[in-house]
This record gives C-alpha cells, sequence and structure tokens, in this order.
C-alpha cells in the first residue's frame, strides 16, 4: 500500500470517531433546544390562558394553575393564593359595574422564558384593549412570573405585575 492510501485510512480511522462524537453532541444539542422551545411555546400558552381566564372571571381555572403557595406582588401590595383569587375577581367585577369592558389583548414580544432545572420564570407585556363607558383605552402592564414543574403541570408560584401605561 502507497504512503497516500495508508496515511488516508489512517485519518479517516482516527477522525470516524469523531465525526460520530460531533454527531452525537450535535444530537443532544438539538434534543436541549427543542424541550426548551417547548417548554416556552407550553409556558406562553399557560400565559395566555391564564390571562383569559382572569378577564372571565373564571377564578376555578386560574386557581388550578397556580400552587398552593403562590404569592402575588403588586404595587405596594401581596397576596397569597386565595386573595389574589378573591382580588380578581374583585376587580375584574368592579370594571363591569363601572362600564368598562375587555375588547381583546396580546402579549406582546418579546416573551422571554428562562428555565432551570424544573423552575421557569417568564417575563412579558400584556397590552390590553377596553371601552370604558364606550372609551377606548389601552392599558400595558409587565408580568414577572415564576413556575414551577410538578407531577401535574407547570404551577405558578410566584407573579409580579407592574403597571407600564394606561391611555
Amino acid at each position: 500500500m502507497n504512503s497516500f492510501k495508508c496515511d488516508l485510512l489512517l485519518n479517516v480511522i482516527f477522525l470516524l470517531p469523531v465525526f460520530f462524537i460531533s454527531c452525537s453532541h450535535q444530537k443532544a444539542r438539538d434534543k436541549k433546544t427543542l424541550a426548551a422551545e417547548n417548554t416556552q411555546k407550553e409556558l406562553r400558552q399557560l400565559e395566555q390562558k391564564w390571562l383569559e381566564y382572569e378577564f372571565a372571571l373564571d377564578t376555578a381555572s386560574i386557581s388550578a394553575m397556580l400552587d398552593d403557595n403562590f404569592i402575588s406582588l403588586s404595587g405596594t401590595t401581596s397576596a397569597d393564593k386565595k386573595a389574589e383569587l378573591a382580588g380578581i375577581y374583585k376587580n375584574i367585577s368592579n370594571m363591569y359595574k363601572d362600564s368598562i369592558f375587555l375588547d381583546s389583548f396580546r402579549i406582546e414580544e418579546p416573551f422571554i422564558t428562562k428555565v432551570l432545572d424544573k423552575t421557569a420564570i417568564t417575563i412579558f407585556i400584556c397590552h390590553s384593549y377596553k371601552k370604558n363607558k364606550g372609551r377606548p383605552v389601552e392599558k400595558r402592564t409587565r408580568f414577572y412570573d415564576v413556575w414551577v414543574q410538578k407531577t401535574e403541570g407547570w404551577k405558578a408560584v410566584a407573579s409580579q405585575a407592574t403597571l407600564i401605561s394606561e391611555e
């Protein structure tokens, strides 16, 4: 066998395992990226549902999304799960009594998700469109939510809301 063929054969023998290891690492990275994308998608859907339930006064469905140790922070107040659900119901009910009705809302981009093992943080802005006695009103609120993955799925353990603007 000539020297060139011998060198080529040795290179193939040595580089083939490197190629397979590289492919294996790429597959692992692809799986991790896919898992992260799926988690972000799932959490975005949960946030969307939470807002839909809130405006529909469906506190039973929201309750199922919240961990028993849930805490909410807003402005200068904090609330546990029970107080948060009562507050949601009271706030939305008062809006209806005052002739304030939600037309629609959207979650603005970027929707940020940071996942650490079985804990995730979501950060986003909800832009809502309402009518206050027939006059259009827009409101933007930043949310910072903490989720924990339990056997029954993701549960919210903390939420913080900050009003950005209301026009």
